[in-house]
């Protein structure tokens, strides 16, 4: 029985998959399987898999489902100690599974552990270093998990019974709420993951709906808190449905805007132009005579055009 499970979901994500699967197979720790769920590609996500003959690794192929179904579906093949996560995008630091079960083994009260991330732009240049967060922080509810980086306890994954798929594009961070509730999680202050911003990320591009979806996490933990269950929980996904109508946001989606700009402020602080003209050009015309934007997109411009020996995406 392998002391890790890593989990990772492939959902037509063929221009960084090998990457990515080797960023796991090269690790310094070896004592892992290494399960794919593939969730219904159409690009060459199932021929980059099958070129693989490593016996660590467990394809499991399913219609298309989604992130937290894919999870699931990982997680009930597991039969690790440990399960680690992995994006299919995004590269794991070869000491980060060493360093993660050696810090669990090491703290038997604790149910699970992330790291700091190396942000990177689509061609894997890193622009900075995003903080793990810990359970208190979750709990707090001061900022989503949404990092992949966690090592957890399998026992403590299925005893909360995995990912809700109810949760949609905050799935993820009301399975962390989840498991803060029944075990303290801890963050090791070192970056052992490079975690890509993609501008066709859920993150990006679906802000507004992802919003929704993380003020009903909130409203769901509020409820367990008070009661000991959820709506969710006692009365099923009607409750939900219910729930998210109350939540008024415009779907057009001035927190989808929000996220170009972040980003595109984040790239021209790393220098890399081009990454952030990648997305300021995606605010236009809507915010065409917003102030911040065009002072933003102005000073980008610049740098393209004056300043081209600066550091950039190749």
């Amino acid at each position: 029985m392998p002391k890790v499970s890593v989990i990772m979901t492939v959902y037509n994500a063929e221009k960084y998959l090998r990457e990515a699967i080797d960023s796991i197979l090269n690790q310094t720790f070896s004592d892992f399987e290494f399960i794919i769920v593939n969730d219904g590609s159409t690009d060459r996500t199932a021929e980059i898999l099958a070129s693989y003959k490593d016996l660590r690794i467990k394809v499991i192929t399913q219609q298309n489902q989604g992130m937290a179904q894919g999870r699931n579906r990982g997680v009930e093949a597991s039969c690790g100690e440990y399960i680690a996560l992995m994006d299919a995008d995004d590269v794991s630091m070869p000491e980060r599974l060493e360093e993660l079960a050696g810090f669990l083994d090491r703290h038997i009260d604790i149910g699970g552990v992330s790291t700091d991330n190396y942000i990177t732009n689509e061609s894997g240049m890193v622009t900075g270093v995003r903080h793990g967060i810990d359970s208190e922080e979750l709990m707090r509810m001061e900022k989503c998990s949404c990092e992949p980086t966690y090592m957890l306890r399998n026992d403590i994954v299925k005893k909360i019974r995995g990912y809700r798929k109810e949760l949609g594009l905050a799935s993820d961070y009301d399975f962390y709420m989840r498991l803060a509730e029944v075990s303290a999680l801890k963050n090791i202050n070192k970056p052992l993951y490079r975690y890509r911003i993609n501008i066709t990320n859920d993150s990006t591009t679906k802000r507004a709906v992802q919003y929704k979806y993380g003020k009903l996490a909130e409203r769901l933990a509020a409820e367990r808190r008070q009661n000991g269950k959820d709506s969710l929980q006692l009365y099923g996904s009607e409750a939900v449905d219910k729930i998210l109508n109350d939540i008024k946001l415009d779907n057009v989606s001035r927190e989808t805007l929000d996220g170009y700009y972040f980003w595109g402020k984040r790239f021209y602080n790393a220098d890399d132009y081009k990454s952030a003209f990648k997305y300021l050009i995606k605010l236009f015309p809507r915010d065409l005579f917003n102030k911040d934007t065009m002072i933003l997109m102005s000073k980008v411009v610049i740098k393209l055009l004056f300043f081209k020996g600066a550091k950039n995406e190749s």
